[in-house]
């Protein structure tokens, strides 16, 4: 093996910021080695050297030993490593993936060439919510938090509605842009002072439409399903089961209802078992909430582990994502009542709409990142090795003001 090249697959990635442990993941085949031996960190450490070109000559490296060889043995068994015969003086060529974004924000504005960020943001955004109005009849416990952590009603809101000529140039600007979906919430959206105007100037514009609805709130359900748009509805425990199961029948073969169903506990998740068992229904979400007293059941049922984090195939380029931007929260804003727009529910102000264009939105975020760009870089996830394997941040940690909702490390 000595007169041999030893070289990394492109298709590995290698968490080298963590010193003292490294992890080597294929991304194509999803097999992984863990290691803290010094020699191992080194060897790899050559590999990345600019000087090597990605290929170390086992014939000159110093540190050969049994330990190192049955390293290289082990990992090219998982195919992350790989052995090359020398057959010739000429040394292979093996170009590692690293990260290299000529459009970096952050490197734009050490150089101060932020003025290059405004090329191309109209493709940044994707998604708009548009919170039309606070009123609601309902009195749902945890109506203050729901909205913080996913998509929902709430009367938590300053304005009682958004001026109608507002909603009206959001989506006439977003009709420019490389919007997509278009969700209207509020506290019960059917009270919007121009409820019926509304639903006739949405027809007018080719978005992806979802309203968002309580199930509390649904008295006449033909109307709802006449509604030519995909409904979200939110099925907080606990439900009144009899309207409940009576939406599950009349929609059974609707494609544009989604059932979000908020649970707390195993009690709830058991609840919602038996009925899409029993109802046979395919268009659903199981939501957990966080009510501040359950956190026993976050870490039982929310919080990731190794085996978590690994048990699917992660590409190349989700990884590579994780380490510049936030693909849970990237690409959306939120217009409120009172005309305050933000990145995310749980995020500071980004300016106020119409004051400021969707566009000077979009890049008011990129330069001031209230959520777009917020990657693993508190708590010990710094040092973590599953750093960029796990999920981007998301609500949760934000409303549990815990950016670690893991067993590892």
């Amino acid at each position: 093996m000595k007169k041999s090249w030893f070289a990394i697959s492109k298709d590995v990635y290698v968490s080298l910021h963590a010193k003292e442990k490294i992890l080597l993941y294929h991304t194509k085949n999803g097999h992984s080695f863990i290691t803290s031996n010094a020699h191992h960190i080194r060897l790899i450490n050559e590999v990345y050297n600019s000087v090597n070109l990605g290929v170390v000559d086992l014939e000159i490296y110093p540190d050969i030993n049994d330990d190192v060889l049955d390293f290289i043995d082990k990992i090219t068994s998982l195919e992350i490593g790989k052995v090359i015969e020398k057959t010739t003086e000429d040394k292979p060529l093996n170009f590692l993936p690293i990260l290299n974004l000529q459009n970096d924000i952050e490197r734009l504005k050490q150089t101060n060439q932020e003025y290059l960020i405004g090329d191309n943001i109209s493709q940044y955004l994707n998604s708009v919510s548009i919170i039309i109005n606070n009123q609601c009849g309902q009195k749902c416990e945890n109506c203050d938090i729901f909205y913080k952590q996913f998509p929902s009603c709430s009367k938590f809101f300053d304005e009682p509605f958004m001026p109608f000529e507002a909603v009206k140039n959001i989506i006439v600007q977003s009709s420019y842009l490389q919007v997509r979906r278009i969700n209207i919430l509020g506290g019960d959206i059917t009270l919007y002072p121009q409820w019926n105007e509304l639903l006739d100037f949405l027809k007018e514009y080719d978005f992806s439409y979802h309203l968002w609805f309580n199930l509390s709130q649904i008295q006449d359900v033909n109307s709802l399903i006449s509604l030519p748009f995909h409904k979200e509805i939110n099925v907080p425990a606990p439900y009144d089961k009899d309207i409940l199961l009576k939406i599950l029948k009349q929609t059974s073969a609707k494609t544009d209802f989604t059932f979000h169903f908020v649970i707390e506990n195993l009690q709830h998740f058991e609840a919602v078992n038996n009925i899409v068992n029993d109802y046979n229904v395919d268009n659903y979400k199981i939501v957990p909430l966080y009510n501040k007293d359950n956190i026993g059941f976050f870490e039982e049922n929310v919080f990731l582990n190794e085996a978590d984090i690994l048990s699917d195939t992660i590409e190349m380029r989700k990884i590579f994502c994780n380490q510049k931007l936030n693909s849970n929260f990237f690409g959306a804003l939120y217009f409120l009542p009172n005309g305050e727009v933000k990145a995310n529910m749980n995020s500071r102000t980004i300016g106020k709409f119409p004051d400021h264009s969707i566009l000077q939105l979009i890049y008011m975020e990129l330069m001031d990142n209230t959520a777009w760009r917020k990657i693993r870089e508190n708590g010990k996830c710094t040092k973590c090795i599953y750093r960029y394997l796990c999920p981007p941040v998301s609500n949760y940690e934000l409303v549990l003001e815990k950016f670690d909702l893991c067993t590892c490390g």
